[in-house]
């Protein structure tokens, strides 16, 4: 939850619980953290249950 606006949120990134750099993945919060390092299909599975969410809630 958003503290100061009280809008319901969620990360949504890769676990990566052997990577030495960061448990987010070795380009998190790097120059390197960038578009060509997401999965495709992890996005549009991501995408696909903010969808399903959003139409089912009440």
């Amino acid at each position: 939850m958003n503290t100061v606006a009280k809008i319901p949120c969620i990360d949504i990134i890769p676990y990566y619980p052997f990577c030495e750099q960061s448990s987010f993945g070795p380009t998190w919060h790097t120059v390197n953290d960038d578009m060509a390092h997401i999965d495709k299909s992890t996005l549009q599975a991501v995408g696909q249950t903010v969808i399903q969410v959003l139409f089912s809630e009440k």
